[in-house]
């Protein structure tokens, strides 16, 4: 997993696709599915080697752990934005505290958690 959120990290810096995907093939874990949103959400769809895939993220606070999955979508929101890959460490975990509190009903300013 942690091979994957270097090779995302990576393409976010140089868009080599080639590499994303060899690390998409070869990444062999599963994300649990024990986890519901605000811990799984969604950061991004993105297009590799002309097919769309979701990158989603899945917190797990008690044990802070970050694993990222990048899989095909059938359902593209390419001109939707997710929770920014930006946000991190305690910062994600405040949003996560704060959304699963008080779900948000509306757009999120993540100003509030990037640079709070």
């Amino acid at each position: 997993m942690e091979l994957l959120i270097q090779a995302w990290e990576k393409y976010l810096d140089d868009a080599n696709e080639s590499a994303l995907l060899s690390a998409i093939e070869s990444n062999k874990s599963k994300i649990p599915d024990t986890f519901d949103y605000p811990y799984v959400h969604r950061i991004c769809d993105i297009k590799l080697n002309g097919k769309p895939f979701r990158v989603v993220r899945v917190v797990d606070i008690k044990k802070k752990v970050i694993m990222l999955s990048i899989n095909p979508t059938n359902t593209p929101r390419f001109q939707e934005s997710g929770v920014p890959y930006e946000l991190k460490g305690e910062k994600l975990f405040k949003w996560i505290e704060a959304e699963e509190e008080n779900p948000s009903k509306e757009d999120t300013d993540w100003n509030v958690y990037l640079n709070g």
